[in-house]
C-alpha cells in the first residue's frame, strides 16, 4: 500500500510538470519556402585614419613637428568643407627610443632596467586623425597631402553605407516576392491551389557586409569604392486550398 501511494504522488508530480511546461508551437500544414533578396548598393560613408608622427631630441621637437603637419592637414580638411564632427584626433602620444632601438646594428631593442640606466637617443610623438568623410574624392586629396607631410601611416579605408535599413528594407520585399514566386511554382507543379500565408518569419540575422579596400601607397592612384551587398531571407509556409 505503501509502495502505491509513493507511485501515484510521483505519477501526479510528473503530471504536473508535463502540465506547466509550454506547448511547443506547431507550423501549419502548407508549402513551406525560403525567399531571398539582395540589393546592390554604393557605400555613402568612407573612414579612416591617419598617423603623423616625428622624432627629435627633446618632446617639444617632435611635438612641434607633429602640430605643424597635423594644422596642415586640417587645412586641406578646412578647405574641403569636411565638418569637424567628422574628423576626430587623438591626443599625442610621447615614447622614448634608445639608441640601441634606432641602431642599424641592432634590431631588438634593450629595455632601459637592463644594464646601466640609459637616457633615450630620442623622443617621438604621434597623432592619430580619423576622417569620415560623405564625398569619396576627398579620400585621394587627404591622402596625397599625407604622402606629401611625410605621415607615418594610413590605416584601411573603411566603406560603410548610412541607410543601410532602408535598403534591407528593400532586400526583406525582394526576399518575400522571391519565396511567394517559388511557392507558386512548387503549387503549379503539385497540381494544387495555393492559399493564404500561414507563418511568415524573418531570418534573425542579417547585416550589409563591411568592405574593405586598400590603402593608396602613390600620389597618383586612383581610389574607387567597392560595392556593398545587403541580404534579407524569410521562411513562409501557404496554405494549400
Amino acid at each position: 500500500m505503501k509502495g502505491f501511494l509513493i507511485l501515484a504522488i510521483f505519477a501526479a508530480l510528473f503530471s504536473n510538470a508535463l502540465q506547466a511546461q509550454p506547448e511547443k508551437r506547431q507550423r501549419p500544414a502548407g508549402i513551406e519556402v525560403i525567399g531571398k533578396g539582395e540589393v546592390i548598393v554604393k557605400p555613402d560613408t568612407f573612414i579612416f585614419t591617419i598617423t603623423i608622427s616625428d622624432r627629435a631630441e627633446t618632446a617639444n621637437a617632435a611635438k612641434a613637428s607633429v602640430d605643424k603637419k597635423s594644422k596642415e592637414l586640417l587645412s586641406l580638411a578646412d578647405k574641403l568643407y569636411i565638418a569637424d564632427k567628422d574628423i576626430e584626433s587623438s591626443q599625442l602620444r610621447i615614447r622614448p627610443i634608445f639608441a640601441s632601438e634606432h641602431s642599424s646594428s641592432s634590431n631588438l631593442p634593450q629595455k632601459p632596467g637592463n644594464g646601466p640606466q640609459q637616457r633615450p637617443a630620442l623622443i617621438e610623438v604621434s597623432r592619430n586623425i580619423t576622417f569620415t568623410l560623405l564625398n569619396f574624392n576627398h579620400y585621394d586629396q587627404l591622402l596625397e597631402k599625407g604622402i606629401q607631410l611625410g605621415v607615418s601611416s594610413v590605416s584601411r579605408l573603411r566603406y560603410e553605407v548610412s541607410r543601410a535599413d532602408f535598403f534591407y528594407q528593400q532586400a526583406l520585399e525582394a526576399a518575400i516576392d522571391d519565396a511567394k514566386m517559388k511557392a507558386q511554382r512548387m503549387a503549379k507543379q503539385a497540381n494544387v491551389t495555393l492559399g493564404p500565408v500561414k507563418y511568415l518569419k524573418e531570418s534573425e540575422s542579417f547585416a550589409p557586409r563591411r568592405v574593405y579596400g586598400m590603402t593608396a601607397d602613390a600620389p597618383n592612384y586612383q581610389s574607387l569604392p567597392a560595392e556593398q551587398q545587403i541580404s534579407a531571407q524569410v521562411q513562409l509556409i501557404f496554405e494549400i486550398n
